[in-house]
């Protein structure tokens, strides 16, 4: 079981990578998020 999941998991990230554009521009939003986040936790902090 655990070799097709896995399988199907790499054959997915084959498919990701061949759309190179989706891929990058997900990437690119998730490193958006992710900044958005760390600069709304810092604000939060107390000092």
């Amino acid at each position: 079981l655990g070799v097709r999941v896995t399988e199907v998991f790499f054959r997915r990230v084959e498919i990701l990578i061949q759309s190179r554009h989706w891929h990058v521009t997900s990437l690119d939003a998730a490193s958006f998020l992710q900044r958005k986040h760390l600069r709304s936790q810092m604000s939060s902090l107390p000092f």
